[in-house]
């Protein structure tokens, strides 16, 4: 399932164009988000459909559910200003719908890191965001549960009111997430690149 590295992609759009270098220490001894998704698909609730081949498909509200526990801890690079760090966050999945918590340090985008709790729910098989920061403006997204993902965060207060940050080229191999960011910023200053890569495991 793919939603795992959509979702995470969403949460860390963000977190690669700050400065500073904030140790956080991952989660140990935990089974990878990937082999717990792959065992809740395999056994779907009863009365799910089935898919091809007649093969039983797991409910929207179960695949979700599957995700509960799921954290990432890894580091961003921007590549236009030389500066990296590291990153954190967790998933918490009730019902239809749930919380991306998420921790930056150093100075995000020029200004000051914190964490921020992202509400989130599921629209069919759409996870849809739409949640405000003080610090990071406002973030946007539509994610299906085939992966297919848009992401941005809009009005980043230290980039200008008319910044835009994208989320491209999201990838999730081996429990190992990796995308790409494309910073807009209007308040002067060239466009910048950034990547991250980050472990997930789930608790």
């Amino acid at each position: 399932m793919k939603l795992l590295p959509s979702l995470v992609a969403l949460t860390l759009l963000s977190s690669a164009c700050m400065g500073g270098s904030t140790q956080i220490t991952p989660a140990t001894g935990t089974p990878t988000a990937a082999s717990t998704t792959t065992a809740a698909a395999s056994s779907p609730a009863a009365g799910a459909p089935s898919g091809a081949g007649g093969a039983p498909t797991a409910l929207p509200a179960a695949r979700l559910a599957a995700l509960n526990g799921t954290r990432c801890v890894g580091q961003w690079k921007n590549a236009t200003t030389s500066t990296s760090g590291a990153l954190a966050i967790r998933l918490e999945v009730g019902g239809a719908g749930g919380v991306v918590h998420w921790e930056i340090g150093g100075p995000v985008f020029g200004g000051q890191g914190g964490t921020f709790d992202a509400p989130f729910r599921l629209v069919g098989e759409i996870v849809e965001i739409e949640a405000h920061s003080d610090w990071l403006g406002h973030m946007s997204a539509r994610i299906g549960l085939d992966g297919k993902t848009t992401a941005t965060l809009q009005e980043v207060p230290p980039l200008g009111l008319k910044s835009m940050v994208t989320v491209t080229n999201a990838k999730y191999v081996a429990n190992k997430l990796t995308f790409n960011l494309k910073v807009e910023p209007n308040d002067g200053s060239p466009n910048q690149s950034a990547s991250v890569e980050a472990a997930c495991t789930r608790s």
